[in-house]
């Protein structure tokens, strides 16, 4: 499952979040959204959230299990 990285400071900013929220308060927030947040990194200065996004891979996995039992 592909992890997909967003600045903190961006995502914090569309998101209208207090810049010190939590990492657990960040897990609860990405659950909420059918996110998993995978990890936390830094990088040149900045800070990324990478997670996963459950929700979207479930809904493809479950259309390619239903287009292979129409083509059965």
């Amino acid at each position: 499952m592909p992890t997909i990285g967003v600045e903190k400071e961006d995502f914090l900013r569309r998101t209208g979040i207090a810049k010190s929220v939590t990492q657990l308060e960040l897990e609860h927030l990405f659950f909420d959204l059918g996110l998993e947040l995978d990890d936390i990194e830094e990088e040149n200065g900045k800070v990324w959230f990478l997670y996963k996004d459950f929700v979207n891979f479930h809904r493809l996995h479950k259309k390619n299990e239903s287009q292979n039992l129409a083509l059965s």
